[in-house]
């Protein structure tokens, strides 16, 4: 990770967990995951992680797709798509 990542603790390091692995699946060519398989990827309960994409949703930061009868999709917005660019995107440098 780089300098520009900010501590966090709780609640934002969970959502940082979201947030990190839906990048990662967009650098793997799948910018979209479905809910069941970000819960196992993250090892989080689906209702803790249904809490959290919501607040990330109404930052602006992910967009969840589908609704209660098909399966749901969570992906970044460009807006969390840079932001995670600025965090991670140079990790590897």
């Amino acid at each position: 990770m780089n300098d520009t990542q900010p501590d966090l603790t709780g609640p934002q390091e969970d959502m940082a967990c979201i947030l990190a692995a839906l990048y990662q699946g967009g650098l793997a060519a799948r910018p979209s995951l479905s809910f069941a398989a970000l819960s196992k990827r993250i090892d989080m309960r689906m209702s803790t992680l249904m809490r959290y994409l919501t607040s990330l949703q109404e930052e602006g930061w992910v967009a969840v797709t589908g609704d209660q009868s098909t399966s749901r999709q969570a992906r970044l917005t460009p807006v969390g798509e840079k932001m995670c660019e600025e965090w991670w995107g140079s990790a590897g440098s």
